[in-house]
């Protein structure tokens, strides 16, 4: 066996990690450590914590069982949640609902994980320092705990969009080849998950368009795959219904209790002040609005070439903060979506400061070494003041995390295999009663389907209510044999009738926490 042996004269060279990694696994490590505290919070990871990832859970559970979204039950967004959640939903199909629910919150939050690891490949040929800064900040964003705390749509639309980034931008220039067109697939499934995704993909067509007619083919292509393809059997399962439910409400419904000022959004996609009552204003989140806008333009003038993922960032920042000041509802777990944006395009900014520094010292080792230190440890120190806003939300408003767990004490009041009927279906899912059987009703969205018959006037709005709407619920109600209800079931219309049928045919067993009824014999 031939051995090869260096020469005395041979130097070692050491080892020396690459920075860029470095500072993309402690990104990376902070979002993990972030993200188990979270999850092991008491309550966090069975109990009630939002309306809307009962919704997509369900969605998924009912497609297995062959209800369709759109033509057999309202649902508000394209199908890509059902879609990724329904192989989720068979495997698991012998297990509780509640085992299902805390699954789907372990891989939100892995995939918020993988959104911090995205953001620093997409920067991977950017400064160590451009790398630290973009991914760290959003690892540490306060408000990423809104976002992630359950099944929501934003992290997972952010995956698909920084997937699909990171393969059509090769760096800091469009890809070609096979590589592009997977990239404009991923970003094409983008969309099936949530409309947002196509203000990103609208500033990529527009960077491709001095780009080869070849590349233009490829995005046609690919987008078509990827968007279109998983979308045509509910489309044409359900054709009206379908775009009715997935465009039209979403573009003329009114606003609702998630209505806020332009000014009061900006705190919430800032991060800025990480909760309501926690210190720090609009005035406040509009200063650093401005100071970060004024960094990035000067980052602009320091750089000697820009590229494509430079005008990318900022224009997709620029886009998508405009669109959801403007939208007709926002939510805390919104700004999260904005800042995976402002994340990139910070990131860019940081690398131009980085090598202009590195430029204007280069003859002077010592200085630069200190000015690149300087710099890396005013990000540490960013990241540990964002880390400690975002763990007071998780510890001083509990509520966010979970609004309790009384799944058992509600399945204690009703038989297995009974038909049940929520106006909240996260209740059936917290308490392992989510009924699939065939006479039993497949709604799980009860705001949504009041959308559908009154979209200018959503829940709690007053009477008079619509006969369509009403005559839903007595059929749903109908057919139940047990309802479990919010405390305050501001999601069902009330008319006097209704409430005279609902009290004639129902009696109150129980309030475990919601309210259990059973059809009286």
């Amino acid at each position: 066996m031939d051995v090869d042996h260096a020469s005395p004269g041979d130097a070692v060279v050491p080892y020396r990690p690459d920075p860029r990694v470095v500072s993309a696994f402690v990104a990376i490590a902070t979002a993990v450590l972030i993200g188990v505290y979270q999850l092991t919070r008491p309550g966090a990871l069975l109990g009630l914590n939002e309306y809307d990832d009962g919704v997509y859970l369900a969605s998924a559970v009912r497609l297995v069982h062959g209800s369709l979204p759109y033509r057999d039950f309202a649902f508000p967004h394209p199908p890509g949640i059902p879609l990724l959640f329904a192989p989720f939903a068979w495997l698991l199909r012998n297990l509780s609902d509640r085992t299902l629910l805390g699954f789907s919150r372990i891989i939100t939050m892995a995939v918020s994980v993988c959104n911090v690891a995205l953001i620093a490949y997409v920067l991977r040929r950017r400064h160590w320092l451009g790398v630290l800064a973009a991914s760290l900040s959003f690892a540490v964003f306060p408000l990423a705990v809104t976002a992630n705390k359950a099944l929501l749509l934003e992290p997972y639309v952010v995956f698909f969009v920084l997937a699909g980034v990171a393969l059509v931008l090769d760096s800091d220039s469009l890809a070609t080849g096979r590589r592009s067109f997977v990239g404009f697939v991923v970003l094409g499934f983008a969309v099936t998950v949530k409309l947002w995704a196509v203000l990103p993909i609208a500033v990529v067509a527009v960077l491709c368009i001095p780009a080869a007619r070849t590349l233009w083919r490829r995005a046609l292509g690919g987008l078509t795959l990827g968007a279109v393809l998983p979308m045509l059997p509910f489309f044409l399962a359900a054709p009206s219904d379908f775009v009715r439910q997935v465009v039209t409400l979403q573009l003329d419904r009114g606003e609702s209790f998630g209505a806020l000022s332009s000014k009061e959004r900006l705190v919430f996609l800032t991060g800025f002040r990480s909760y309501p009552t926690l210190p720090g204003g609009t005035s406040g989140a509009i200063t650093l609005l401005l100071l970060f806008a004024a960094a990035v333009v000067l980052s602009f003038v320091l750089r000697r070439r820009l590229t494509t993922l430079d005008w990318f960032a900022v224009i997709a920042s620029l886009l998508v903060s405009v669109v959801l000041l403007r939208s007709s509802d926002f939510f805390m777990h919104y700004g999260y979506f904005t800042a995976a944006f402002l994340a990139l395009a910070g990131g860019c900014a940081v690398d131009a400061y980085a090598m202009a520094a590195e430029r204007w010292c280069s003859s002077r080792a010592l200085v630069r070494r200190v000015v690149l230190a300087a710099m890396a440890t005013a990000i540490c120190v960013a990241g540990a003041v964002g880390a400690v806003r975002g763990r007071a939300v998780i510890v001083d408003y509990p509520g966010i995390l979970t609004v309790g767990d009384p799944g058992g004490r509600t399945a204690a009041f009703i038989p297995r295999g009974s038909c049940v009927v929520a106006d909240e279906v996260s209740l059936l899912l917290n308490a392992n009663r989510l009924s699939n059987g065939s006479g039993c009703p497949a709604m799980i969205d009860s705001f949504y389907e009041w959308l559908v018959e009154l979209p200018e006037r959503p829940p709690p709005s007053g009477p008079p209510y619509p006969e369509a709407l009403v005559a839903k619920w007595r059929g749903w109600f109908d057919r139940a044999d047990y309802v479990v209800l919010s405390v305050d079931a501001f999601r069902v219309p009330w008319s006097p009738e209704l409430s005279e049928w609902f009290n004639q045919h129902f009696e109150r067993v129980g309030t475990p926490g919601p309210v259990v009824y059973r059809r009286v014999a």
